[in-house]
């Protein structure tokens, strides 16, 4: 069965140490890695040596995606999939340390912000995956003073965020929420959904929940 794992840069990755399961693990399906995970990834062994399928997504204007792709002798092994906003001069950049590009000009990237929703729309879209399992998709973050610049009692925390059980929404995380759910809808055949973050607030009808250690294991 064709499968694969996307990894955002949710604080549940970090907590539950999901990077280190996955690299002790013999897990046999494709990654699909969001721009700023690449290098933690390669860090942690989770290397295109070890797993078939091997994806790293960019949809942002920004000139601070080139911070997110290192030098390394894996790179002609990974496909970098990127959106048409990404700038020129970063693709020429990920391309002269050996990178493989893609352009993907799917016209409801223009609608989203959200790399994490990106790569898992590709798995779907272009790999025709039939298990889609995720990690660090946590659409929130966990209430602490350094995340927060307001207290949650006052007037400007109540208007922007949203607190949902331990977590709390920020503006964007609501808009990638939202967006996500919508986008379950466009989904032409079954597919099995897996939110394996053992956090966050990715919940639907069609997400099945599973601790990652369960999942791979």
């Amino acid at each position: 069965m064709a499968k694969a794992i996307v990894i955002g840069a949710g604080p549940s990755l970090y907590k539950f140490n999901h990077l280190e399961l996955l690299a002790k693990s013999d897990y046999d399906g494709s990654l699909l890695i969001t721009d700023r995970m690449l290098r933690p990834c390669l860090n942690m062994g989770i290397t295109p040596d070890r797993f078939k399928g091997f994806y790293v997504f960019s949809m942002e204007d920004m000139f601070v995606l080139k911070e997110f792709y290192p030098p390394t002798k894996h790179a002609s092994k990974i496909t970098v999939i990127h959106s048409p906003r990404v700038r020129k001069e970063v693709l020429e950049y990920i391309v002269s340390l050996g990178y493989k590009l893609k352009c993907d000009y799917w016209d409801y990237l223009k609608v989203t912000s959200n790399v994490g929703l990106m790569a898992f729309c590709y798995g779907w879209r272009v790999l025709h995956l039939k298990e889609i399992a995720m990690i660090g998709l946590d659409h929130s973050i966990y209430p602490s003073p350094d995340n927060l610049p307001f207290t949650e009692d006052s007037d400007c925390f109540r208007s922007c965020y949203t607190k949902v059980g331990q977590m709390i929404m920020a503006p964007n995380h609501q808009l990638w929420l939202e967006s996500f759910i919508d986008f379950l809808e466009l989904i032409p055949y079954p597919i099995r959904i897996i939110n394996c973050t053992e956090g966050g607030v990715l919940k639907d009808k069609r997400i099945k929940e599973m601790e990652f250690r369960k999942y791979l294991w």
